[in-house]
Parts: C-alpha cells; sequence; structure tokens
C-alpha cells in the first residue's frame, strides 16, 4: 500500500529525479499533522486550511498538492499502528532545530480553532518525544504557537 502511495505521489507531484527520503519527509510531515488534526474527533475547517497552508509553505506546494499530500498522509496513518514509522524517518533526516518547528507546526493546527483539546496536547507531546525535541524546546514551541494566535 505504501509503495501505491508514493508512487502517486512521485508520478502527480515531485520531480523524478528527487532522492526517496526528499518524497517520504513531506508525507511523514502532513501525516503528523493530520493526526494532531483529527485528534479532537473534528476536522474544522481553520484545522484544516492551516494544515493546507503549512504543507504549501514548507514544501512549495499549490493548493491542490497540498490537498493530495493530505488525502495521501490520512490514508497512511489509516494503514499505520503508531507514529513511529514518521517520526523515525523526520529524526533521520531533520536537524534538531527543524524538528522543533515542526512541532511548532503542531501547536499551530491544535490551536487552529481556538481550542485546546487535551488529546492534541496528548499527541503532540508524544510525537514531540519521538522527534528527540528536549522539554525545553517542546515549550518554546508551544509559547511561539500560541503568540501567533
Amino acid at each position: 500500500m505504501l509503495k501505491n502511495i508514493l508512487d502517486f505521489f512521485n508520478q502527480q507531484m515531485l520531480p523524478a529525479d528527487l532522492p526517496q527520503q526528499e518524497i517520504d519527509i513531506p508525507l511523514a510531515c502532513a501525516a503528523l499533522l493530520v493526526e494532531v488534526m483529527v485528534q479532537d474527533g473534528i476536522s474544522q475547517p481553520a484545522e484544516k486550511d492551516k494544515v493546507s497552508q503549512i504543507l504549501q509553505t514548507q514544501f512549495m506546494l499549490d493548493e491542490d498538492e497540498a490537498k493530495k499530500l493530505i488525502h495521501l498522509a490520512v490514508e497512511e496513518l489509516d494503514n499505520s499502528s503508531d507514529y513511529f514509522q514518521f517520526t523515525q524517518l523526520i529524526t533521520r533526516y531533520y536537524n534538531p532545530q527543524q524538528r522543533q518547528q515542526l512541532v511548532q507546526r503542531l501547536w499551530e493546527i491544535a490551536y487552529a480553532d481556538n481550542e485546546l483539546d487535551a488529546l492534541e496536547e496528548h499527541t503532540i507531546r508524544k510525537i514531540s518525544g519521538l522527534l528527540h525535541v528536549p522539554h525545553l524546546d517542546f515549550i518554546k514551541a508551544r509559547v511561539d504557537a500560541e503568540k501567533k494566535l
């Protein structure tokens, strides 16, 4: 299943000469963003828009490409049992600052509907730990996200 998703992603959205990790990382990031978005059981339009905006900015995608990536991320999450496959890839290729920025983006998704759910916070805390983001940086990312409100 993952191969089919990645093949589609390759053919539809990315140049053929990109290394595999540059294909997998946007999908891994999208999956984590989507996971926070759905934690409270309601995907608010503001959260969906924020996920799309982050993906467009982070990976230089247009709106349609971001929507396709979100769709692929949802499928990938449906077929995964945990976050490790996503966080392992990000930890391997992202430096500590990039991982902290991703955690900040996760907080931005959680705050996008102006309401922080306990499940969203728990999920971000868990993902932050898997990304090996120190607690001080985890808190800084949260504060920085709150300032953007």
